[in-house]
């Protein structure tokens, strides 16, 4: 009986403000940064900037959002929620801002820079975030929510954007994107968690490389910049990153090659709609059953998807693959929130910047790798490679199952002391 009544105060959870808040802020979040994504690079062209600079602006957007990952994730745990989701979509909203009355290549430049420092500090404020305000219990289903609403946004926002572009041009579309993120700033002063204030003005726990905990102390080394117990998850990210980073990469080129270009536009509509669809029940078999069940589903269907593409690659294959890829993103979704779970709540915002932060290095390698395997030995071996890879992260995630319930207990313990 008690066992029950803790599973429906966990479901309780969901229905929260700040979680509610959580997922508005990420709508708006992610429709004023695909209003401004879609037409971006053609404004670029119209001030007068190759193409190939235009490659290297992004690069560079990379490159800082890896360097302030990890400084958001330290400075988002010694502040507010509140606080630290405000500053965060201020960046944002100067770089639409910089858009809005940029004449000038230096202002496109400045604009993009802090574009994707904006991109960094608002995805680790908002997972913080819904860290804290949920329930442990079911934070795969909050994960599956957070993610199924925004992904639904995604979904319709390049329509809504080219439409705005195409009629008014980009002036207003930077416009829509500044106006959607001062709502989202106006939402984020109703984050309240009561005991927080308090929390952040005592001591912080050490958190040494296992988990444990010494209590009184300032966290040390690579504890002050990273969750290192997170780096359990490393087999994991790197190959979904990588694969990503791929697929983003060749996939559209590859259908285009075989005459097949609407199905590599298809392959990630999609991949897109499936993910919105499944990412909840993802979550609450993560929440009921644990998180192998729907890991290894959604891992083993986007290794058959690719494998699908690479010895048949029709334009119904590269659309049912898009079926089947489209469950990455819910077990990637489990894999965080685990992921999130390995540390206490004090230190989401660092749990959460390292997740990202060994994705996008994933992301790093394939976009450098992918390239090169498919000039060297063709699309074939490349998708061929990919699947492997994932299958052997599969491997990994089971055997470190053992350890991760540890570093978990240990984090839980650590919420219960506070």
């Amino acid at each position: 009986m008690e066992k029950e009544s803790s599973k429906v105060s966990g479901w309780r959870t969901l229905l929260n403000r700040n979680f509610l808040l959580v997922l508005a802020i990420g709508c708006l979040n992610q429709f004023a940064t695909m209003v401004v994504k879609t037409p971006i690079n053609q404004f670029g062209v119209t001030l007068g900037i190759a193409v190939s600079i235009l490659g290297m602006i992004a690069t560079m957007q990379v490159v800082l959002k890896l360097i302030a990952r990890p400084v958001w994730g330290v400075v988002v745990d010694r502040i507010t929620k509140k606080m630290g989701m405000t500053i965060a979509l201020t960046v944002q909203l100067v770089a639409f801002l910089i858009y809005l009355f940029a004449s000038t290549q230096e202002m496109f430049i400045v604009g993009r820079a802090i574009e994707g420092i904006s991109f960094a500090v608002a995805s680790i404020s908002l997972y913080s975030t819904l860290g804290v305000a949920v329930d442990r219990k079911v934070l795969g289903t909050a994960m599956g929510f957070y993610t199924t609403f925004p992904q639904v946004v995604k979904s319709i926002a390049p329509v809504a954007t080219m439409a705005i572009f195409n009629t008014y041009g980009a002036m207003y579309s930077f416009l829509v994107a500044s106006a959607c993120t001062v709502c989202a700033i106006i939402l984020a002063q109703f984050i309240v968690f009561p005991n927080e204030k308090a929390h952040h003005n005592g001591e912080a726990d050490a958190v040494r490389a296992d988990g444990s905990h010494s209590e009184g102390n300032e966290p040390k080394g690579l504890n002050k910049v990273f969750s290192v117990p997170g780096f359990i998850m490393l087999p994991m990210t790197l190959a979904d990153g990588f694969v990503m980073a791929v697929l983003d990469l060749v996939i559209v080129i590859y259908a285009t090659s075989l005459g097949f270009q609407a199905a590599g536009a298809f392959f990630f509509s999609i991949q897109a709609l499936v993910t919105a669809f499944i990412s909840i029940p993802a979550g609450f078999i993560q929440d009921r059953f644990g998180g192998k069940v729907a890991v290894a589903i959604a891992i083993v269907a986007r290794a058959v998807g690719l494998l699908l593409i690479a010895l048949n690659p029709t334009s119904t294959i590269f659309m049912i693959a898009g079926v089947l890829c489209g469950f990455a993103k819910a077990g990637n979704n489990v894999i965080m929130a685990d992921a999130m779970k390995l540390q206490p709540k004090k230190r989401m915002g660092l749990a959460t910047s390292t997740h990202l932060l060994l994705v996008e290095i994933g992301m790093l390698f394939g976009s450098l790798i992918g390239g090169f395997i498919v000039d060297g030995a063709g699309y074939t071996i490349c998708f061929i490679v990919c699947a492997i890879l994932l299958c052997v992260s599969l491997v990994f995630y089971f055997l470190l199952q053992g350890k991760m319930r540890q570093l978990m207990k240990t984090a839980e313990a650590a919420n219960v002391e506070d």
